[in-house]
């Protein structure tokens, strides 16, 4: 608990979690929880909202593998 409060406090993980926030509000995400799906170079975004099975996620990468 200790280190939770001290990383809280110091506000650690702020920049990370604003930059997060601004690239959901950039994609129009209005549900939680969200998803993006890309490339591991980060083309071809594909979002996923709400909470969704399993298949929905696996249509989406089987789709960008090729598969």
């Amino acid at each position: 608990m200790q280190q939770f409060n001290s990383c809280f406090e110091n506000q650690k993980y702020k920049p990370l979690a604003e930059h997060n926030l601004a690239i959901a509000h950039a994609f129009g995400f209005t549900n939680s929880p969200s998803f993006i799906v890309a490339k591991s170079d980060g083309s071809n975004p594909q979002k996923i909202e709400g909470a969704q099975p399993f298949i929905a996620f696996k249509t989406v990468i089987d789709k960008e593998l090729g598969g």
